[in-house]
This record gives structure tokens, sequence and C-alpha cells, in this order.
């Protein structure tokens, strides 16, 4: 059973009549439509009007008393708000059985077996379908590309944990932006730029605009945009390298707005389809060829987030293949070069030093540095090889061997899964587009005697 107070009886009948008429909705579906002040006697509810605070008196039946307060971080354009606010609507799937208990968080009401504090949500019937959120949200929106097995488990799992959605807010979310919102940690590597024309080529070529929102490297920052594409209602999402962000994405799965990343998924950002560039061929190269010049003893010096991605996974397990000692240490996540100093001293400084490195291309200047400083020359003392390209690192000497990605390629894919998925088919857990690629420079050369 769902509730939704900050809708006029009117709108939520028109709104909900359109969410309701799809596919896959259960039987014996019904509106109750009634005034604030009428008495719904079938559920023992009493009503009175009331602003935003409205709040539903239970009668003597088994409910407890629930307060409707204004949504937090929602701004005057919230098509929740207005001046109709304070009139309710109802929508019931089956009988009532008895008194109800409603909350609302992001856009969905939960009645039945209500606690302070604790609604169900999408997620939750996923995990309970033993699904992914995107296929708990395809099947019960009543999209065609769901096998019957996985929308009939999913059907279940809502139907025991009472879930229940607000039809009216997904009836007002119908109407499409024609906008793709999208986030990145920081807007200034090469790969992300490329990222972005990518996305904004295949964004074009349906019909589609890019919001686009730079973190700046905060997380903070990060939660802040997402919110914000919230309330722009953006019909899709693409994020670069999310992390620690799966709560702030809840109330896009909640309504079921197509959320994809890019290049990496961190920890907190739950299970969203991955738009990668498969780095293992790559990396297999790369170590290969140190392997070939004589190299023993490798190391990956990274922040503590970039340590937690596959690439960590491919150095340790090719090195091993070639009986090769790896080791990674960690950087601070910051934009003073001059931080790397220490980390590259100790290193370098130890009885058995690496004799080759690995590092993403933004911390190549503070090593460049910080190597010089000690009399250290590339690749006569240490070879070194960079994630990620750019045109000043082929102009160093010597130039920086890469292992580099087709940024545009990843913006392409990102922008044409959304944009398909819109239209109602999913992604796969993972695509892959293309694959990263090794290009070898004279930064490699053979082990230091």
């Amino acid at each position: 059973m769902a509730w939704n107070p900050r809708c006029s009886a009117r709108a939520a009948y028109a709104a909900s009549s359109r969410a309701v008429s799809g596919p896959l909705r259960p039987p014996a579906t019904q509106m109750l439509i009634r005034s604030a002040t009428g008495r719904l006697s079938p559920y023992g509810i009493t009503f009175s009007e009331r602003d935003d605070s409205t709040s539903a008196r239970p009668g003597a039946g088994r409910g407890r008393r629930a307060g409707y307060g204004r949504s937090q971080g929602r701004t005057s354009s919230d098509p929740l708000e207005g001046p109709e606010a304070g009139a309710l609507a109802r929508v019931s799937t089956g009988a009532g059985d008895g008194a109800v208990r409603p909350e609302r968080t992001s856009g969905y009401m939960v009645a039945d077996e209500w606690k302070p504090g604790r609604v169900v949500t999408l997620k939750d019937v996923a995990r309970h379908a033993d699904v992914s959120i995107s296929t708990a949200s395809r099947a019960l929106t009543g999209q065609r590309n769901v096998q019957t097995e996985l929308a009939a488990r999913v059907w279940a799992a809502a139907e025991e944990l009472d879930y229940r959605p607000n039809v009216a807010a997904r009836g007002l979310r119908l109407a499409r932006t024609m906008t793709i919102g999208a986030v990145f940690n920081r807007l200034e590597s090469p790969v992300a730029l490329e990222v972005f024309d990518g996305l904004g080529e295949a964004a074009h070529e349906h019909g589609y605009s890019v919001l686009v929102a730079n973190a700046g490297g905060s997380a903070g920052e990060y939660q802040v945009v997402l919110q914000r594409l919230f309330d722009q209602r953006v019909d899709a999402l693409v994020l670069y390298r999310p992390s620690g962000v799966e709560a702030q994405l809840q109330p896009f799965h909640d309504l079921g707005v197509p959320v994809v990343a890019v290049f990496a998924r961190g920890p907190g950002s739950g299970d969203l389809p991955l738009v990668t560039n498969g780095p293992g061929a790559a990396i297999a190269q790369a170590v290969a060829r140190l392997a070939e010049l004589g190299h023993r003893s490798l190391a990956y010096l990274a922040t503590p987030v970039e340590m937690r991605d596959n690439r960590t996974t491919h150095l340790r397990e090719e090195s091993a293949k070639y009986g090769i000692e790896f080791a990674m240490h960690p950087l601070l996540d910051d934009r003073d070069h001059a931080s790397i100093g220490p980390v590259v001293h100790d290193v370098m400084s130890a009885r058995h030093r690496p004799t080759g490195l690995f590092i993403r291309y933004r911390h190549v200047p503070g090593l460049l540095q910080a190597l010089n400083a000690g009399g250290l020359e590339i690749p006569r003392d240490v070879s070194l090889v960079s994630f990620g390209d750019a045109e000043w690192l082929q102009s160093t000497r010597p130039p920086i061997a890469t292992i580099n990605v087709d940024g545009q390629e990843l913006g392409r894919a990102a922008g044409r899964a959304v944009v398909e998925w819109i239209k109602g088919t999913a992604p796969p857990a993972v695509i892959q587009p293309s694959s990263a690629y090794w290009v070898d420079r004279a930064s490699v050369g053979p082990a230091p005697a």
C-alpha cells in the first residue's frame, strides 16, 4: 500500500493511471481516491487536512501514528510539492488487511510491517530475490527483456516484503527530460575528457543532451552533485570511477533511472553495470617485456582507492607467472606532487628496491621530481610504466611507456548503454567495447645490475 501526501487527488490519479497501465502489474490493482478530510472506514484510518506535516491517525486497528515532514534536500521544483499539497491519494493493491503504517523515502512508500526509520527499498527486493537491482527494476516495471522465472521471483520477493512503489511519483517520472547526467571525480585527465567527448557524441546521436558535473576529487561534492542531478530529473546517469555513493544512488534506483559506471567501480558503488576497458592483456604485455629485460622486482605506487581496482590483481598475477616479486606502496590522494617524494625515497632507499615502477599518469610529475632529487635516472636505475597517456608523457626524456585506453569508445559505449536502457533493454553486468593497449617507450630498459 502506498501513500503520497504531496500530490492532489487529481494529480495522483492521473499519474497513477499511467503507471499502473503497463504489463506485469499484479491483479486486483485499484485506485481509492479520497479527500484529506474523508474517512476510509474499511481501514480504520481518519485523515485531517493539513500542510506538509499532514499525519495519518489510525483508529482502533493495529497501526501507529506517522508524521509527514518536508523531504530533506528537495527544492521548490519537487514535483511532489506545491500549492495542492495536503490532499491525499491512495493506491491499493489487493484488499487491505488492517491499519496502515506509512513512511516515505526517495519517492516510495511502504505500508504493512512498518517500523520507524526502516522501509523496504528496491535494493531489499533485489537482494531477497537474489538478482541485481537493474533486473528487479525491469521486472517490476513490466519490461519484456526479463526471464519469466526471474520476473516471478522478483514479484514473489516484492509481495513477501510488501514492497509498494509510489506510483504517482513514478508516473511523474515518465515525462522525459532528454538529459543524461554525468559525474566525474576530476574532469581533467585525458581519459576523462575523452570519455566525456564520447558520451556527448552518443547522446547527441539519440537526441539527448549531457548535463556534466565535476566533483573536483571530493567525495562530499560527489554526493552533492548527485542530489542536484536527481532534482534535475535526468533520464539516466553515467558515473566516472564512482566510489562510496551507494546510498546516494538509491533514489535513482527506486525510480528506475538507469545508472552505469565507467572505467572502474570503487567500493561502495553497488552492482552498477560497468563500462570498462579490460587492462589484463596490456598489463600482461608490459610485465612480459620487463621480465624479458631481466626485471625481478616490480612495485605499484597508487592511492588506496586505485589499489582496489582490477589493475592491481592483473599486476600481481602476471608478476607471479615470471617469479617476479611484486609490492604495492600507498600514495596520498591529493594534488600536491611533493607528497610523493617521501614515498619514493622510502621505496628506492630499501635494500631490495624495485627495478620497475607502475604509477597512474597524474602522479608521474611528482615521481620524476622525487627520482631527480635522489639522483636516479630512468631507465638506468629504474624503469617506469604509466597507467594513462598524455602528449607531455611522449615529450619527456625519456618518453614514458604507457598502458592506455580508448576513452572516447568507453564514453560512446556508456551513452549507447543508457539510451538502450531507457528504451527498455538493460545492459549486462560488464561492457567491454575495447581493450587497453601497451605502448612501449624508452622509459623501459634493462634491469640494473
